[in-house]
């Protein structure tokens, strides 16, 4: 079997959310920050789906197939490297608005789609004091 790297491509979206939404539906954050009983396994397509488009204009984002199949065997999700102290484009400050604005559309129409906001919080204050104590090379860091 020879598996091929390729950028993600809108038709790869649904691949790579069923992907994710696999690799992910054992793990230990994931029970934690959801109550199962309330999960919206549509609401969460919608926004990998989301968040996907995002990094198709603004990440390294890619798909694994099995040459000569369109089916999405794994996805890599990467933030463009960039200097630690350089300030945000322009287009990255849009980019994050538009990001923002569709994220806040997909939660009025499907709700929180059983996600203990309180729990996700505490999650992405963790992370990102643990990115500020590592992320201190000053050529940037890729993630």
């Amino acid at each position: 079997m020879v598996i091929k790297i390729s950028n993600l491509t809108e038709a790869d979206i649904p691949g790579a959310v069923a992907a994710v939404q696999d690799a992910f539906k054992n793990d230990p954050y994931n029970g934690w920050v959801y109550d199962h009983s309330k999960f919206n396994q549509q609401r969460n397509a919608t926004s990998l789906g989301i968040r996907m488009r995002w990094g198709m204009r603004n990440g390294i984002f890619h798909v694994a197939k099995e040459d000569g199949s369109d089916k999405v065997l794994g996805v890599a999700m990467w933030l463009r490297p960039q200097p630690a102290n350089s300030t945000p484009t322009w287009n990255d400050w849009l980019e994050g608005w538009r990001l923002y604005f569709n994220q806040v559309g997909m939660n009025l129409y499907y709700g929180r789609g059983g996600l203990n906001v309180k729990r996700y919080y505490i999650w992405k204050d963790a992370q990102a004091k643990v990115q500020s104590e590592i992320w201190d090379d000053p050529r940037g860091t890729t993630f």
